[in-house]
């Protein structure tokens, strides 16, 4: 039984997520502010390096410090990523400056 442990940030983690989904793992959410308190927790964990996080993530996950996303129809899921990149086109308008 494999279940894999990932922080939503972004628009990036839903191709991920997806593509895993189809594969049949089994995928769980943690949140970037849990992963990020918990690393304050560590030893030396101030600065943030992938293997802390991970390491981070691997600890909320054996807590039981995460979630599991709600299924969407696919059509919302396109009108919501679509929502996405067109505020993310927004807020990197250069012609805002």
């Amino acid at each position: 039984h494999i279940l894999i442990a990932m922080e939503p940030s972004g628009i990036s983690w839903q191709a991920l997520y997806e593509r895993l989904k189809s594969c049949g793992y089994e995928v769980c959410l943690v949140h970037c502010q849990a992963v990020r308190n918990n690393r304050k927790t560590m030893q030396d964990g101030t600065s943030k390096t992938d293997e802390k996080d991970a390491y981070s993530l691997f600890d909320l996950l054996r807590q039981g410090q995460f979630f599991l996303p709600v299924e969407r129809d696919p059509a919302l899921q396109a009108a919501y990523r679509l929502m996405q990149r067109s505020m993310a086109l927004k807020n990197n308008d250069p012609s805002k400056g």
